[in-house]
């Protein structure tokens, strides 16, 4: 089956916004950003990876090798995260 042009441009854009997406997840990007606390689940009012003692792995937030949180997802300025029982959620922004 031949796909016609705004197929081809729709397989492309998909492709470009689920790479967006995968990489404001990734933890490279998550690292390198400044959150700041906007409601529920608190971990403190700033959470900075670099040099804080604040530590991101497999998704999970560590503050000196006690695992504080989890990650559920990364939308640009928005980080939503929940606490490891999992029954709280808090939003920090990105500033």
């Amino acid at each position: 089956m031949k796909f016609k042009k705004w197929h081809k441009g729709l397989v492309i854009m998909l492709c470009i916004l689920f790479g967006y997406l995968a990489y404001l997840n990734s933890n490279y990007y998550i690292q390198k950003q400044q959150w700041k606390y906007r409601d529920g689940f608190h971990l403190g009012d700033w959470i900075d990876f670099e040099g804080n003692g604040f530590e991101l792995k497999d998704n999970n937030i560590y503050f000196t090798e006690k695992k504080l949180a989890k990650i559920i997802i990364c939308v640009g300025k928005l980080l939503i995260i929940a606490s490891p029982d999992k029954k709280e959620f808090g939003y920090y922004i990105n500033k």
